[in-house]
């Protein structure tokens, strides 16, 4: 069951049906956590978020970002475009993930209330996100997400609350994405120890120049002790 949603990534659709809760333990024993790991690295970083109206203004060709997107649309009429041509739907009312690095173009036929996420997931490490992940997700309707799903982006109970919120909804997403993938798949979580950070903070910068200071200091280091 869990190899065939793992294929069906590759397809038009991913849909997995699984409550959040039980999500939640399904991605920490991916991990390995509670199996002697000593220390969660897997962290999500929230950079933007908000609640607006799209129309056609929206439309953008040739997006491809270092970073996820979590989308939730108040109506029908939005779509990205894949490589290839092909339509993938943001059917309403339903969470969509868009993993870092997947390329597409925004389509949108209609005014519509459009809510969203940019996010990092940190401790996992790029070349496992970009083998793993190499097209959109549609998550099957789940209650209890779904319903706090209803209300990201609105910070009326103030940023700190907002983002708190937008992150429960993130990572109960990717626990019903990694629940679907087959045992073992899930492999390259960054457990580099004292130097977690470092390699963290390589992903998030690939194709830049890094200076060895930069990595000391992520990892509160000075450079000789990071050298050795």
């Amino acid at each position: 069951m869990e190899t065939m949603l793992y294929r069906a990534m590759h397809g038009p659709a991913l849909y997995v049906s699984i409550s959040a809760v039980c999500a939640v333990s399904a991605v920490s024993a991916a991990a390995g956590l509670g199996r002697g790991v000593k220390q969660d690295q897997l962290f999500v970083r929230v950079f933007t978020m908000d609640r607006i109206l799209i129309d056609r203004g929206w439309n953008a060709r040739d997006v491809c970002s270092g970073f996820w997107r979590l989308y939730r649309n108040e109506g029908a009429g939005a779509a990205l475009e894949l490589p290839g041509g092909e339509l993938y739907a943001l059917a309403a009312g339903r969470l969509h993930l868009v993993p870092a690095w997947v390329p597409f173009s925004c389509r949108n036929t209609r005014p519509i209330v459009h809510r969203y996420v940019h996010f990092d997931v940190i401790g996992v490490t790029a070349a496992t996100i970009r083998r793993l992940f190499t097209r959109p997700l549609t998550l099957a309707s789940d209650r209890p997400l779904d319903a706090m799903a209803a209300t990201l982006g609105e910070v009326q109970a103030g940023e700190e609350a907002a983002r708190f919120h937008a992150k429960s909804v993130i990572y109960g997403a990717l626990a019903l994405a990694v629940a679907a993938l087959p045992p073992g798949a899930f492999g390259g979580i960054a457990h580099a120890g004292p130097v977690a950070a470092a390699v963290a903070y390589i992903d998030g910068h690939l194709g830049q120049g890094i200076r060895n200071r930069e990595l000391a200091a992520c990892c509160h280091l000075s450079a000789d002790h990071f050298g050795r």
